[in-house]
């Protein structure tokens, strides 16, 4: 199954496509645009990369798209997008206006461009409920880094950066999501 993950950002579209195998999952190729005024024109840029290189075969269906969206109102976790989902970024756009404007356009766009490929957000408040949990077990080496210290020495709190590899994280969640979701009737 390959599971493009796309990250929108306020003025950028940058992608990331895996295919997601039972094993691992594997990078099979990743881009980007800046200055994005048009996102359903940069959906269809990257689609027409990904076509161009190989990566998608004439007809091929994409597994899912997946993204790490920031923050909804009463949404968490990992979640397929209906308009329940847009219309909780849409309400949450205040808290979060460089981030969920552009997921709620992005995510209309590619709804109208590939009717039936699931949407799946998996949202930041959720995102790192997994991560350290890897990162204590020491597992999944190629998607977290070494934990940092950030704060300073007299700091009452310590605050630690775990890098990651946010795309992969996306791409195996949005499988697990696929995988363990309940089919329709």
């Amino acid at each position: 199954m390959k599971i493009l993950v796309a990250n929108l950002g306020s003025t950028s579209l940058k992608y990331q496509l895996f295919d997601c195998g039972d094993a691992r999952e594997v990078s099979l190729a990743r881009g980007g645009f800046e200055r994005v005024a048009d996102y359903g024109e940069a959906i269809d840029r990257c689609l027409a990369e990904l076509a161009r290189g190989g990566f998608l075969g004439p007809g091929e269906a994409l597994g899912a798209v997946g993204f790490k969206t920031v923050l909804d109102r009463d949404v968490s976790g990992c979640v397929e997008v209906d308009e329940r989902v847009i219309a909780a970024l849409e309400a949450a756009s205040g808290i979060a206006p460089a981030h969920n404007p552009p997921y709620v356009c992005g995510l209309r766009e590619f709804i109208g461009r590939m009717p039936g490929v699931p949407l799946v957000a998996l949202f930041e408040t959720a995102f790192f409920e997994w991560v350290p949990e890897a990162a204590r077990a020491g597992a999944n080496q190629r998607a977290l880094g070494a934990e940092a210290v950030i704060s300073t020495p007299d700091s009452p709190v310590k605050v630690l950066v775990i890098p990651t590899n946010e795309e992969l994280v996306v791409a195996r969640e949005v499988k697990r999501y696929l995988l363990t979701r309940p089919m329709a009737a």
